[in-house]
Formats: C-alpha cells, sequence, structure tokens
C-alpha cells in the first residue's frame, strides 16, 4: 500500500506541477515543502509520543549528522525538486517521467565501466525491454 500511494502521490505532483507552468520553480518547491513539513510535524511528535521513546537531540547536533542533514536538504531535496520541475516545463511531464525509467539502464552501463560487472543476458533483455518501452510511450500520441 504504501509503494502504491507513493507511486499515486508522485504522479499527481507531476501532473499538478505541469499544470502550474506559469508560476516559478523556486517559490513552487519552497511553497510545497514547506506545508508538507508542516502537515508530516504532527505525525512526528505522534510517534515519538507513542513509541515511548525520547529523542536523542545531542545525537542530532553533531557535525556529521548537520552536515549530512544539510546535503540531503540542498542537493537531494531542494535541487532535486526544482530540476524535476523544470525538466517538466522544459519536457513535459510524459517525457520527464520516461526519463526516470533510463536510471536502471545508466545503473547497468555504469556497473559495467566502473565495476568490471558485465551485464548477463537476462539484463540486457531489460534493457532492450525498458528502451522499447521507452520507445513506445513516446511516439503515441
Amino acid at each position: 500500500m504504501l509503494m502504491f500511494g507513493a507511486s499515486f502521490s508522485w504522479i499527481f505532483y507531476t501532473i499538478f506541477i505541469e499544470k502550474l507552468h506559469n508560476h516559478d520553480n523556486l517559490i513552487i518547491t519552497k511553497d510545497l515543502n514547506f506545508y508538507g513539513m508542516l502537515f508530516f510535524l504532527p505525525f512526528v511528535f505522534f510517534e515519538l509520543k507513542g513509541n515511548g521513546a525520547c529523542p536523542l537531540f545531542q545525537l542530532w547536533l553533531q557535525p556529521k549528522v548537520i552536515i549530512a542533514f544539510i546535503f540531503l536538504s540542498v542537493f537531494c531535496t531542494a535541487l532535486g525538486y526544482i530540476w524535476w520541475n523544470k525538466a517538466i516545463r522544459l519536457a513535459g511531464a510524459k517525457t520527464t517521467t520516461n526519463g526516470i525509467f533510463l536510471i536502471p539502464i545508466v545503473t547497468v552501463i555504469s556497473e559495467a565501466i566502473l565495476l568490471k560487472n558485465y551485464p548477463n543476458i537476462f539484463t540486457i533483455l531489460g534493457v532492450i525491454l525498458v528502451l522499447l518501452g521507452n520507445y513506445i510511450a513516446e511516439i503515441k500520441e
């Protein structure tokens, strides 16, 4: 259920972002993340209260944890969403979403080059199917 919920929420997010093409990406990303945080906080406190465990805030204040948090906040969240929204504006929601399916192909190629772990016949068949699916999805209007 969680996977389906995540998939459907991402679909709705992508459609929503495509309809907001007249607005600034930075403001949209800031507002969506801010309101998401506001609606998420009550569940955090509910989870901490129901768990009976006291959060160890002194662990959160270590420099490596703060640096990791800043890295994840800036590069993985903020820039990721801004670039995703920009890609939807430039290429459209369908093409941008289809581009996600190319990630495993890049992984297979990178693994072969960097780790010398060459793909087997099933991996090559999977790459062909992904490319064929992307091709069909892009040409079919």
